[in-house]
C-alpha cells in the first residue's frame, strides 16, 4: 500500500509537469493518435460517411488543378490522396504517422495509383523536394482541432505550402447545440 502510494504520487507529480508543457504533451498526443488511427473502427465510420465523402471530394475536385503536387496530411486509408490524384494532380504525398498507411499503399497500388509517394513519418518530419500547391487534410474531431491540427497545418503551410497555394478545408464552421440536463438526472 506505502509503495503503491509513493508509486502514484510520483506519476501525479510528473503528469501534472507533462500537462504545462505544451510541446510535451504535443509528442504524447502523437504517440496516442498514432495507435488510435491504426485500427480501422474508425476509417470505416469516416469512409461510410457519404456526406463528407462527397463534399471532400467536391472541394478536392475544385481546389487541385492539373499538374498540381499536393500533400495528403494524415492521409489514413488514402482516400484523399486518391481523390487528389484523380483530380490531376502531378504527384501527392500522402503522410501519416500511423500504420494504417501500410494500408492506403497497399489499395493504392491495388488501384492503379502511381503518383502518389506514402510517407510513414510526423508530418514534421516531412520535407517535399518541390513546392506544394494544395494541402488536404481531414484532422477533425468531435473537438474540432484534435490531432494537434492547428500545430500540424501551421507547420506544413510554413514550410513545404507555396506561396499562393491551397488547403482544402481552409476554414470551419462550429456548431454548438444548446442543451440542458433535466432536473430528475442530477447527482447530488
Amino acid at each position: 500500500v506505502i509503495l503503491t502510494r509513493a508509486v502514484r504520487a510520483v506519476l501525479g507529480f510528473g503528469a501534472e509537469r507533462l500537462a504545462r508543457n505544451d510541446w510535451l504533451m504535443g509528442i504524447v498526443y502523437d504517440l496516442i493518435n498514432g495507435e488510435q488511427f491504426s485500427t480501422l473502427g474508425h476509417h470505416e465510420e469516416m469512409l461510410a460517411d457519404t456526406v463528407r465523402v462527397e463534399a471532400y471530394q467536391q472541394g478536392i475536385t475544385n481546389a487541385v488543378n492539373e499538374g498540381d503536387v499536393v500533400v495528403d496530411l494524415g492521409t489514413g486509408t488514402g482516400l484523399l490522396a486518391f481523390m487528389a490524384s484523380t483530380a490531376g494532380a502531378t504527384k501527392v504525398y500522402a503522410l501519416d504517422h500511423a500504420d494504417v498507411i501500410l494500408l492506403a499503399k497497399d489499395v493504392g497500388a491495388e488501384n492503379g495509383f502511381t503518383n502518389i509517394d506514402y510517407v510513414q513519418a510526423n508530418s514534421r518530419e516531412f520535407n517535399a523536394t518541390e513546392p506544394v500547391d494544395v494541402v488536404v487534410h481531414e484532422q477533425l474531431n468531435d473537438e474540432l482541432f484534435g490531432e494537434n491540427m492547428i500545430e500540424n497545418l501551421l507547420d506544413i503551410r510554413d514550410r513545404v505550402l507555396r506561396d499562393g497555394g491551397r488547403i482544402v478545408p481552409g476554414r470551419f464552421r462550429l456548431f454548438v447545440e444548446p442543451v440542458r440536463l433535466h432536473q430528475d438526472h442530477r447527482v447530488p
